[in-house]
């Protein structure tokens, strides 16, 4: 049941993102993210999917994968600084009664690189969304 509670707050985590007529796309916009960035990083659906089970290896693929989607999703710039903006925004949509702001506090913080910043980030996020899920 996990996996079908985290596949939803993704999607609509990022669908202020993409407000497209079809609520269904953004799962698709999801989708084709991933596999665009998987060709850029070559890794794979077993090391991406392994993070629904809290599963956030330091394989430099998976980090720069994480980095690609945050990029292709507007979370962080092509220099991999983070926009909180957006996140907050993001944010509101899929948890309206959450505390945002201390979520983007604790979580969107910059690292010493991008790769480092979005694999912190993306799982200071999930613990966050793992433990409003239960």
């Amino acid at each position: 049941m996990l996996n079908l509670k985290y596949i939803f707050v993704l999607s609509l985590f990022i669908g202020d993102i993409f407000s497209q007529e079809n609520p269904g796309s953004h799962l698709n916009t999801v989708i084709r993210f991933h596999r665009e960035c998987q060709s850029q990083t070559g890794v794979s659906d077993a090391v991406v999917f392994g993070i629904i089970s809290g599963k956030f290896p330091s394989d430099p693929a998976f980090r720069r994968h994480i980095l690609c989607m945050n990029q292709k999703m507007g979370f962080q710039d092509n220099n991999g600084n983070i926009n909180r903006n957006l996140i907050s925004s993001t944010l509101r949509t899929a948890m309206p009664n959450g505390n945002i702001e201390g979520m983007v506090q604790n979580c969107a913080v910059q690292r010493a690189d991008p790769e480092e910043t979005a694999f912190e980030m993306d799982q200071c996020f999930f613990r966050i969304f793992r433990s409003k899920m239960g």
